[in-house]
């Protein structure tokens, strides 16, 4: 870059502040940290920091700058000294950080995109913007919510809200507000109406009542419901299509 003189008012800003250069400075190759020393009548500015826009070089040390005489403000040099832009502070370079503006040190990326979590608006690129995804963590395009709160059936630790967590729970998806035991089974899970297992039907219906009754004696004897609540049971079975 050639010595010239020119007046404060070929500055231009840019979102990171003043470019006290002309717009015609050659661009080089490698990032590099500008400051802007300027000399101003009763004091003196620190280093200014500028946009990765036309600054990039290597090699150079210093170009000074001749101010006009007679000036109000005279520019005294520019200094062009190798570094790193950090727009965020984060440690991490601008041409390196996934979140250029946003403090991400750890650089989370869940799914792997051109953008951190911290600024992406879609964390998990499941087509859906975090703001309205019920598990922004973990794709779900369906958003398949079974107990209707917050959360996602992927992301629900309790995705049927029976207080048995998930990975605890033998009987997933038991029907909402169903009384259940401490492995998470409802009695209508343990005795299904359509047979023993999904293998074997039930030879009778005497059979069904009694399995029924089997499993209805021990939610009572550990106090998951009570004498009317068993006897509401059997009845239902009693009078139920199950097994005939």
């Amino acid at each position: 870059m050639r010595r010239e003189s020119f007046l404060p008012t070929l500055w231009r800003e840019y979102w990171l502040g003043l470019l006290c250069v002309p717009e015609s400075l050659p661009t080089f190759t490698s990032v590099l940290w500008p400051r802007c020393v300027y000399h101003r009548p009763g004091g003196y500015a620190g280093p200014l920091l500028i946009s990765d826009r036309s600054l990039n070089g290597a090699g150079v040390p210093e170009y000074p700058l001749n101010a006009l005489e007679g000036s109000d403000y005279r520019i005294w040099s520019l200094l062009l000294e190798r570094g790193s832009l950090d727009i965020d502070e984060d440690i991490v370079d601008y041409n390196e950080d996934n979140c250029p503006f946003d403090f991400n040190p750890e650089q989370v990326n869940t799914d792997g995109d051109a953008l951190g979590d911290i600024c992406d608006p879609d964390m998990d690129g499941d087509g859906i913007d975090n703001e309205s995804d019920n598990c922004p963590l973990i794709p779900n395009t369906d958003q398949a919510n079974f107990d209707g709160d917050e959360l996602g059936d992927v992301c629900d630790l309790d995705a049927d809200n029976d207080e048995v967590n998930d990975d605890s729970d033998l009987c997933l998806y038991t029907q909402l507000g169903a009384t259940v035991n401490a492995s998470g089974c409802s009695i209508a899970q343990l005795v299904p109406c359509e047979g023993a297992d999904e293998n074997t039907s039930w030879k009778n219906h005497g059979q069904y009542v009694s399995k029924m009754a089997k499993e209805a004696k021990t939610f009572r004897k550990q106090g998951l419901i009570n004498q009317w609540e068993f006897l509401t049971i059997m009845q239902a079975a009693a009078q139920s299509a199950c097994g005939k």
